[in-house]
């Protein structure tokens, strides 16, 4: 019997500090990185296709054409109210400025 445990060994590898490893390597790590990404990519592709593939399967006759995808949107503006304000210039005057609080 083994002894319980608070972590499953996934959990565990996940909080594991690679760099700590006296073997570590920033391109093995770089590698690691997009090999997981590319992987979990391959996995979504594929499940989608079988499902798409059983719902073809199911289909009487002819399956329905599948849409086209929607347009992207154009980015959003942020509304004028939430704009934070824009610097505006000092006032310029043509009178000279003597300095002293009376003007003259």
């Amino acid at each position: 019997m083994t002894q319980l445990s608070f972590f499953s060994r996934a959990q565990l590898a996940a909080m594991r500090d690679r760099t700590a490893a006296r073997n570590f390597s920033p391109e093995r790590d770089a590698f690691r990185r997009d090999h997981k990404r590319r992987r979990d990519h391959g996995k979504a592709r594929r499940h989608a296709l079988r499902i798409y593939q059983q719902f073809q399967a199911s289909c009487p006759d002819e399956p329905p054409p599948i849409p086209p995808r929607p347009a992207p949107r154009p980015p959003r503006t942020r509304p004028a109210a939430l704009r934070p304000p824009r610097p505006r210039a000092a006032p310029t005057s043509d009178v000279p400025h003597s300095g002293t609080p009376s003007g003259g």
